[in-house]
C-alpha cells in the first residue's frame, strides 16, 4: 500500500514522480519505472481573486493497488458570525468486498475538534459491476438522525445513468463516453431540469485520476458513490442556468498526467481557480 503524508499547506507546489515512457496511451494504464501505478495521492486548490476565498484547499489518499483505502480534503470557509475562517477536515475510510467498494465512513473535524457528525455510505451493484443503489446515513453522537436512498439504471450500453431518490424522483441522468467522461450531466430540482452542465475533454492526455477506481472519494463531493475514473482531462464546462463556461487550462508531465490546472469564465473575468495534482 501507497502511504500518503497529508499536504502541507505551502502554495501550489507540486511534484510528481510518473516516469513511464511518453505515450499518450488513451486506453492503457500508466506505470512509473518502479512498476507502480501511476496515481494522484494529493491535489491543492485556491481561489484566487476573491475577497474571503484565498485560502488553499487540500485532497489526500491512500491506496492499495489502484482502490482508495482512505482520503481526507480539507476546506476552508469564511464564518460570518465570527469573521474568521473555519478549517473543516473530512475523513473517509473505504471498505471493499472483493474489488468492489461495499462502504465508506466519514467523519469530520472542524478546527481541529472532532464533530459529533458522521455518515455511512453503502452500495450495491448489479452483474456488470455498475452502481445500482446508495444508502446514506446520518448520525449524530453515534445516533441515527436521517436516512436516504438514491438508485442508479443504466441504458446506452451503460453510457447513460439515471439517479433517483427514494421516491423516484430524478436527481441527475449523465451520458457518458466510451472513456468514461461525463459529457452531460442534467440536474432536476423537484422533478424539473434545473440546470445542464456540457463538458468537453483533451483525449490526447490522461486525466489526474485515470488509474483511482474510486476517484470520487478523493475529496470530490462527500456523497458520490463510486464511479470508475475518467480518462482525460477537461477543457470547458458549460451551465446552462447562468450560461457560463469555465475553462480548463493544464500543464502536463512527461506522462500527460496533469500538474497544475487553471479554471477561468467567461462569466468573470477576474475569477481564477488554481489545482495542483501531486503524484506518487
Amino acid at each position: 500500500m501507497k502511504k500518503l503524508i497529508l499536504l502541507l499547506f505551502i502554495p501550489l507546489v507540486f511534484t510528481c514522480s510518473s516516469d513511464d515512457d511518453n505515450s499518450n496511451s488513451e486506453n492503457s494504464n500508466q506505470i512509473s519505472n518502479d512498476g507502480d501505478l501511476i496515481l494522484c495521492t494529493s491535489y491543492t486548490r485556491q481561489r484566487m481573486n476573491s475577497n474571503t476565498e484565498d485560502y488553499i484547499w487540500t485532497a489526500s489518499a491512500t491506496y492499495s493497488g489502484s482502490k482508495t483505502i482512505s482520503s481526507s480534503y480539507i476546506q476552508y470557509t469564511y464564518n460570518s458570525a465570527t469573521q474568521s475562517v473555519d478549517e473543516e477536515i473530512w475523513y473517509k475510510n473505504h471498505i471493499y468486498s472483493g474489488d468492489q467498494e461495499v462502504s465508506t465512513f466519514t467523519n469530520y473535524e472542524v478546527n481541529g475538534v472532532a464533530t459529533a457528525n458522521s455518515v455511512s455510505e453503502d452500495y450495491e451493484y448489479n452483474d456488470d459491476g455498475l452502481i445500482v443503489k446508495e444508502s446514506i446515513t446520518y448520525f449524530l453522537n453515534n445516533e441515527v438522525i436521517s436516512y436516504e436512498e438514491r438508485f442508479f439504471s443504466w441504458t446506452n450500453e451503460n453510457l447513460t445513468r439515471q439517479q433517483t431518490d427514494e421516491n423516484g424522483q430524478l436527481i441527475s441522468v449523465i451520458n457518458l463516453d466510451s472513456n468514461n467522461n461525463i459529457l452531460e450531466e442534467i440536474q432536476y430540482e423537484n422533478g424539473q431540469i434545473y440546470r445542464v452542465i456540457s463538458r468537453t475533454y483533451d483525449y490526447s492526455k490522461n486525466s489526474q485520476f485515470k488509474n483511482v477506481e474510486n476517484f470520487w472519494a478523493f475529496g470530490y463531493y462527500p456523497h458520490y458513490p463510486p464511479n470508475m475514473p475518467y480518462q482525460n482531462p477537461l477543457i470547458s464546462e458549460h451551465y446552462s442556468n447562468n450560461d457560463c463556461t469555465y475553462f480548463y487550462e493544464h500543464t502536463y508531465d512527461q506522462n500527460d498526467f496533469q500538474i497544475s490546472t487553471n479554471r477561468t469564465s467567461n462569466c468573470n473575468s477576474d475569477y481564477l481557480v488554481i489545482y495542483n495534482w501531486n503524484y506518487d
